[in-house]
């Protein structure tokens, strides 16, 4: 039947990806990478119904192939965390023929080329029952010439929210006009006024196993609770779903159970934000490190310039000024002709050697002013230095801590978990309240929850 997905990402060297690695793997085509010289070959993957790339209409024409458009979108990105595309994929309705299909995600795809994004369209497994689409977009405005600047208003969550909004309405079109009764909504269930428990999406891996007749494990797991249910409707829901319960009461232990695999879900993921947010000022102290550790080693040869440029001139002053003394001492009845106000005594390249004297001691001065000042700036990124170096050790035992807790909240939701599935098993009660049905003692019969206080930093 006819499902609304769309999921959108940024493809990006921050995280070690390309875009002309990503849309070899998407057209199923080979793509060499003419910044790195890798090549990309996805000739033999399976699955691809074909492509098409549209885009405005003063596109070139050699961006119409799809090594040389990715490549130019590499070329047109300078810095090493550049962002390069963005990815949209999206369900088809499997009511719909290939061809239909087709029409649909280029119907859809046209809002992108209106507002000057160059579009490369992905069609896979249309004559399956999974059929999607992958649509890569530029970031950068297309010109005459080539790509301009990046559109960030096309980042705006909003802008977002209008695509899947638009790509419902899309579909539905296409559904009617094939005479079709399905419909989707890009709205969340508590916007419809749907009371249920949402569903989990599945990969291909655990379609795969359902396929088989196997159960994933995470169909084992509680899914959230909407915001209208309640935790208790949701259990019963959920169990009724999966006929675990067969009646709408749920036992106090099933609900005690339950309440402790939620309460280790909460500081599991707690833990694990925790730990990312100490790797990320793990790395930011590395990187704060290793730039300081850049401009001390500048800070070092700016110094080593400065003060060999003030030896060069201080040997020059003192060469000029040997060569003056020597001049005076060959020449004293001159000299004392000048002392006496005959200045013609005193010839022309003499006069010039002293003023070119005075310069030289006026630079040789300057050079231990800054000599001495890029020694004041040395000093200070050593010390800056010092103190990253500490953040980073600081950060290094925070991260640590944060493992620990992961480690304790992992071992709590296993705990918590195998309460629960001795709970929810036939016979419970007989195994841990006897055979006559006595109410369980709240020191003795009552199972054993783990409940560690989480160590914190």
């Amino acid at each position: 039947m006819a499902i609304f997905h769309l999921a959108a990402q940024i493809i990006g060297r921050a995280a070690g990806r390309s875009s002309t690695a990503a849309a070899a793997y998407r057209l199923g085509t080979v793509i060499e990478d003419e910044r790195t010289g890798q090549c990309f070959d996805y000739s033999r993957k399976s699955g691809v119904s074909g492509w098409q790339i549209i885009g405005p209409d003063c596109m070139p024409d050699r961006l119409r192939d799809p090594a040389r458009l990715w490549n130019a979108v590499e070329a047109a990105e300078r810095r090493h965390d550049a962002q390069l595309c963005r990815e949209v994929n999206v369900a088809l309705p499997c009511e719909l023929s290939p061809s239909q299909n087709t029409a649909l995600v280029l119907d859809w795809c046209q809002q992108f080329v209106d507002a000057g994004m160059i579009a490369c369209v992905a069609l896979h497994q249309l004559e399956n029952n999974n059929p999607h689409a992958h649509v890569m977009l530029t970031l950068r405005e297309i010109a005459q010439g080539g790509f301009g600047v990046k559109v960030r208003a096309w980042n705006d969550r909003r802008v977002l929210d209008r695509w899947r909004e638009t790509w419902a309405e899309k579909v539905n079109q296409h559904l009617a006009t094939a005479g079709m009764a399905e419909r989707v909504d890009h709205r969340t269930l508590e916007a419809q006024g749907v009371e249920r428990a949402p569903t989990q999406h599945q990969g291909p891996i655990a379609h795969a196993m359902e396929q088989r007749g196997e159960g994933p494990d995470r169909l084992s797991v509680i899914a959230p609770t909407p915001r209208a249910m309640n935790h208790t409707q949701a259990v019963i829901y959920r169990a009724r779903e999966q006929n675990v319960v067969g009646h709408d009461d749920v036992p106090e232990h099933v609900r005690q159970a339950t309440e402790a695999v939620e309460k280790a879900h909460e500081a599991l993921h707690a833990a694990k934000i925790e730990e990312v947010r100490c790797k990320k000022a793990e790395q930011h102290a590395s990187d704060e490190r290793t730039n300081k550790q850049q401009i001390t080693n500048a800070d070092r040869l700016v110094a080593h310039d400065a003060q060999q440029r003030a030896d060069a001139l201080r040997g020059m002053a003192q060469a000029q000024q040997r060569t003056i003394e020597q001049w005076k001492q060959t020449h004293r009845w001159r000299v004392w002709w000048w002392r006496h106000g005959i200045r013609n005594a005193i010839p022309a390249l003499v006069r010039q050697a002293d003023a070119e004297r005075i310069k030289a001691k006026r630079r040789a001065i300057a050079a231990t002013l800054h000599q001495q000042e890029a020694v004041d700036i040395a000093l200070a990124s050593r010390s800056a230095l010092v103190q990253a170096d500490n953040a980073h050790k600081h950060c290094l035992r925070r991260w640590t801590q944060a493992t620990q807790q992961v480690a304790d909240a992992i071992e709590r939701l296993a705990q918590a978990q195998d309460d629960l599935r001795d709970a929810m098993t036939p016979g419970y009660e007989l195994r841990h309240f006897g055979r006559h049905g006595r109410q369980p003692d709240a020191a003795h019969d009552q199972p054993l929850l783990v409940n560690r206080r989480m160590r914190r930093p």
